[in-house]
């Protein structure tokens, strides 16, 4: 099951860290690079993390990386993204129980 309380979480923090950015007028976060993370407590068809971003910031690129029992793969082509680069959102087929699927991106 999505722990959405979690996703909300975390895309507000990012919202929040933003606007402290811009108040400031210098960077509130460093790195330009940031993930968020779902695992799947129990199978089912379907997982889907969205992430959208503020109007004059833009993803510039993403990938999924799943893990089990310590192996990672990575999908290069596993998050789609808004042209314009507003949004990004991956979908897991099937999820088993224990997988963890971390969603990275650039912007």
């Amino acid at each position: 099951m999505i722990r959405w309380d979690y996703v909300l979480a975390g895309v507000a923090i990012l919202l929040a860290a933003l606007v402290v950015q811009r108040n400031l007028n210098r960077p509130a976060i460093s790195v330009r690079a940031q993930t968020t993370y779902y695992v799947s407590d129990m199978p089912t068809q379907r997982a889907r993390l969205r992430v959208e971003f503020p109007p004059n910031d833009q993803c510039t690129s993403a990938y999924l990386q799943r893990r089990e029992n310590g192996v990672v793969e990575t999908f290069e082509d596993g998050v789609e993204r808004d042209p314009q680069g507003r949004w990004l959102e991956a979908a897991v087929k099937n999820p088993k129980g224990g997988q963890e699927y971390t969603v990275f991106w650039h912007w």
